[in-house]
C-alpha cells in the first residue's frame, strides 16, 4: 500500500508540473508552483486584408496587324503554282509542268532571311558554285556554256511576288529551282522539276 500511495503522490505532482508548464494553474488555484507568463500569440484581426483579384476575363489589347503585302497572281497564265520559301526549303503543290507550258509562280519569302528562287539546272549550279558564288548580285544572265540563263527573283523575309514563266521545249535548261545565296543550297535549299512525258 505503501507503493501505491508513493506512486499516487508521483502522479499528482507531475501533473501540477505539468499544469503549470502549460499555464493551467494561477495563485487562485491554491498551487503553491510559481507560474510564468506564458508566451503570448498573435492572432489574426477578425477581419483578414483582402487581396484583389483579376476579374475572370482579363482586359485585351488590341494591336493592329502589321501591313501585309497583298500580292495576287492573275490567273490571266494558266496554272499558278505556289512557291513557300523558308529556311532551308522550297515547299509547292506540285512541279511537274510539260514543255511549253506557261505558268505563273506566287513566290512567298516566309523564312526570316533574304532568299532567291531561281530556276535553273545542275550544271549552271556546279558552274555557279565553282565560280565561288561570283554572280552574288543575283545575275540572271550570266555566260553560260548552255545557252540558257536561269531565272532569278530574290526576295527579302516577308515578301510576295509573281513570276511568269513559259517551259521551254528543252526540258533540261530548267530541271531545278535552288537557292544559291552563299551557304543555303549546300543546306539543302533545292528542289526538282519534274517534266509530264
Amino acid at each position: 500500500m505503501w507503493k501505491q500511495n508513493m506512486i499516487l503522490m508521483a502522479l499528482a505532482g507531475a501533473v501540477l508540473l505539468v499544469a503549470a508548464a502549460c499555464g493551467e494553474l494561477s495563485e487562485t488555484d491554491g498551487a503553491s508552483v510559481p507560474l510564468e507568463k506564458a508566451p503570448t500569440v498573435e492572432t489574426l484581426p477578425e477581419k483578414a486584408p483582402t487581396v484583389e483579384t483579376l476579374p475572370e476575363k482579363a482586359p485585351t489589347v488590341e494591336t493592329l496587324p502589321e501591313e501585309a503585302p497583298t500580292v495576287e497572281a492573275s490567273g490571266d497564265y494558266g496554272r499558278v503554282i505556289a512557291i513557300d520559301m523558308t529556311e532551308m526549303a522550297f515547299a509547292a503543290d506540285s512541279l511537274k509542268f510539260s514543255p511549253g507550258e506557261t505558268v505563273e509562280f506566287l513566290i512567298t519569302n516566309s523564312g526570316v532571311a533574304e532568299h532567291e528562287f531561281r530556276l535553273t539546272n545542275q550544271h549552271r549550279i556546279d558552274e555557279h558554285i565553282a565560280d565561288g558564288h561570283a554572280d552574288d548580285d543575283h545575275d540572271d544572265e550570266a555566260d553560260h556554256d548552255d545557252g540558257a540563263d536561269d531565272v532569278v527573283v530574290v526576295l527579302n523575309a516577308g515578301e510576295i511576288e509573281t513570276l511568269v514563266f513559259t517551259f521551254p521545249d528543252n526540258d533540261q535548261d530548267y530541271t531545278i529551282i535552288a537557292c544559291l545565296i552563299p551557304g543555303h543550297y549546300e543546306a539543302g535549299m533545292a528542289t526538282d522539276l519534274n517534266y509530264r512525258a
